[in-house]
């Protein structure tokens, strides 16, 4: 862990879109080095048993391009994230969202990105064959 403020963003993440029974271990894994790798390959391909999808939306394919998600995404492309992903020269990085987007998409395996105050996700799954599976969620508070 290189620092309290990446702690933090990790542990609302965990918090508000990791399914209640999976939160401990998600927990553990983002925050030790050697089983950050199990996390993140969840997002691969069973990102569904992890995250709680009632907060996700699939991004549809007129919005499927680089402009549609800073459209559909709804914030600053300014605004800090923090990624979780497959590629090393991200992982753990805080970035603007646009340059996130722009490192993440359509590059064939798992990368999430996370603002910084856990409330706005983007999550880029692995291609497997056609495009593949892209979501975004924005944290309400009801």
């Amino acid at each position: 862990m290189n620092s309290s403020e990446e702690k933090g963003i990790i542990e609302a993440f965990v918090a508000r879109w990791v399914i209640k029974n999976r939160r401990e271990r998600a927990l553990f894994e983002l925050t030790h080095e050697k089983k950050r790798s199990m996390f993140i390959d969840r997002l691969n391909h069973q990102w569904e048993s992890v995250l709680d999808m009632r907060y996700l939306v699939k991004v549809g394919k007129a919005d499927d391009s680089l402009e549609g998600l800073y459209r559909i995404m709804r914030i600053d492309l300014n605004y800090a994230h923090y990624a979780i992903s497959t590629y090393p020269e991200l992982d753990g990085r805080i970035m603007q969202l646009s340059e996130g987007l722009v490192c993440v998409y359509a590059r064939g395996f798992a990368s999430l990105l996370v603002s910084a105050a856990a409330d706005v996700l983007y999550l880029e799954t692995e291609q497997v064959q056609g495009p593949p599976a892209r979501f975004t969620g924005h944290w309400r508070l009801t």
